[in-house]
């Protein structure tokens, strides 16, 4: 099976409809009550509402369980973000499926594989920075396809699917899917998409 694809921080219906039309498999939104840019969950139900075919995730920090939960029911999205942490303790109790990102590989190393142990249907959200390597992923084949990797250049995207062996679960679109405002840059998305699906079919 072919990697799926994520574009993160969508803050629109009408970009969260084009991920859905072009084929792109999962879709972040800032919840984070918190976050000055969050949606509320009632506007993610919104938005939530109006798709087919791809999965809405909510990207949260570290708040209580509870109230989590309750807002996730209430946003109807699939999946819950949260930052890779050293105490699972409080992410037990999270009733929706999990991305646990990962914006240090070497420094959360250790942390990911305990936490692929808890909780083996989880995916991670990987940051894969120009200058960074996620060599070590490709030694754990069974963790490796339960990451999203996120590249901030598509050319890093197409190195790893022509290359051979393990792929990830999934690439996530880094900086080079967004416009200065922090929008789907539509004719950036559409070049790498139709690359992509060349790569990824041959």
């Amino acid at each position: 099976m072919r990697p799926i694809l994520m574009i993160e921080n969508v803050k629109n219906l009408h970009d969260a409809r084009y991920c859905a039309a072009v084929g792109i498999a999962m879709a972040t939104f800032e919840l984070d009550p918190e976050k000055s840019e969050a949606l509320t969950p009632a506007a993610m139900s919104e938005i939530s509402t109006w798709l087919s075919g791809i999965d809405c995730v909510g990207r949260f920090s570290r708040i209580d369980p509870v109230l989590l939960n309750e807002q996730a029911e209430v946003a109807q999205i699939a999946w819950v973000q949260i930052p890779l942490e050293d105490d699972f303790t409080w992410v037990e109790a999270i009733a929706r499926p999990l991305i646990l990102g990962v914006e240090d590989l070497a420094a959360g190393w250790l942390s990911m594989q305990v936490a692929h142990q808890r909780f083996p249907d989880a995916l991670f959200l990987v940051d894969a920075p120009l200058s960074g390597s996620v060599s070590p992923l490709f030694d754990e084949p069974t963790l490796l396809s339960r990451c999203i990797l996120r590249y901030h250049a598509p050319d890093q995207i197409y190195r790893q699917l022509r290359g051979q062996g393990h792929q990830p679960f999934g690439f996530s679109l880094g900086n080079f899917s967004s416009d200065n405002d922090g929008l789907i840059d539509y004719d950036a998305c559409d070049a790498f998409i139709d690359q992509y699906q060349e790569l990824a079919l041959a």
